[in-house]
């Protein structure tokens, strides 16, 4: 169908505002036919949580602490899934399809801990910044087919990649407000696979049919922390 669509967004959350954008295209030229969905969006928000904890300290003494966080995050994406039809013939049509992501994401907290019992730990007041992203992307390809005695092929191919990455760091002093913690945590986690599916039915005499499908996918994920 032919399709001009714009929505745009507002809104406000805790701490910022935040906005949305989105756009959709579609026409049909002849025996093609083109939809072109794209997307912008943004979130915020924040969170204060309370942590009671009992525990064991080094010396197997009991310990315990009440921690107080604040913290607040903020990140933004892009979505876009553009999809092409080719109707081949009257019988037979060809869809192509293609799903695209960028999310980009950002958090900082602070933390305050009280020792209630027992020996305090390493740090009792800690600052942290965590950011990151992650990219995924999809694509599809589709073939229906009839013939004129009833056989029906829907058949699919697929395949698609993925990757997100982190990195957060965290300081922090200890009871007598000295510095005693540096800590860096990166993180890069891959995925792709490949899948193919499908489905042949016909009719058989007056009552019956006959169906026969496969559906396979293959995927490899390789995770690394440090």
């Amino acid at each position: 169908q032919r399709q001009r669509e714009l929505r745009v967004g507002a809104g406000y959350s805790q701490f910022r505002p935040a906005g949305n954008v989105g756009l959709t295209y579609g026409d049909r030229q002849g025996a093609l036919s083109l939809s072109l969905p794209v997307s912008y969006y943004q979130w915020r928000g924040g969170w204060v949580t309370d942590t009671a904890r009992t525990a064991r300290d080094v010396a197997d003494a009991p310990m315990r602490t009440l921690a107080v966080q604040r913290g607040e995050y903020h990140g933004d994406g892009l979505n876009l899934s553009p999809r092409l039809g080719w109707k081949l013939s009257p019988d037979s049509t060809l869809n192509w399809q293609v799903f695209g992501q960028l999310h980009r994401f950002n958090s900082s907290g602070h933390t305050l801990t009280e020792v209630l019992q027992g020996q305090a730990p390493l740090s009792v007041d800690e600052r942290y910044n965590n950011r990151g992203q992650w990219r995924n992307l999809r694509s599809s390809l589709q073939w229906l087919q009839r013939w004129a005695d009833g056989t029906n092929l829907d058949a699919k191919l697929g395949a698609q990649a993925n990757r997100s990455t982190f990195r957060t760091d965290v300081d922090g002093n200890d009871a007598a407000d000295q510095h005693s913690l540096t800590r860096l945590t990166t993180g890069d986690n891959r995925e792709h696979g490949a899948s193919t599916s499908g489905k042949l039915s016909r009719p058989l005499w007056d009552s019956h049919s006959l169906a026969v499908g496969w559906d396979v996918e293959q995927r490899q994920r390789r995770e690394v922390r440090s």
